[in-house]
């Protein structure tokens, strides 16, 4: 008889990515969105990373992170409640 167990989240994804440069490369926008585990296993954390980055004469940045953070049952319940079965 064989038995394994695995409790808790671990590792990440990425839900999008996107990336943008203007033609002349002054500017560069981005837009990223992620899952990770919470250090402590327990929890799903959505990672929102969002800005702009200049790099004429200011070389100014406009840069945000949004995290949220649910527990692994709590999301398990959802994507069955919300999801379609495949």
């Amino acid at each position: 008889m064989a038995k394994s167990e695995q409790h808790g989240t671990q590792g990440s994804m990425w839900l999008k990515h996107f990336w943008e440069e203007t033609s002349s490369g002054h500017v560069e926008t981005y837009d990223d969105l992620r899952l990770e585990s919470s250090k402590d296993g327990e929890n799903v954390i959505l990672v929102k990373e969002c800005g702009e980055k200049q790099f004429v004469k200011t070389a100014s940045s406009d840069f945000k992170v949004e995290k949220y953070s649910i527990s692994a049952t709590e999301l398990a319940r959802l994507i069955v409640q919300y999801g379609h079965k495949v």
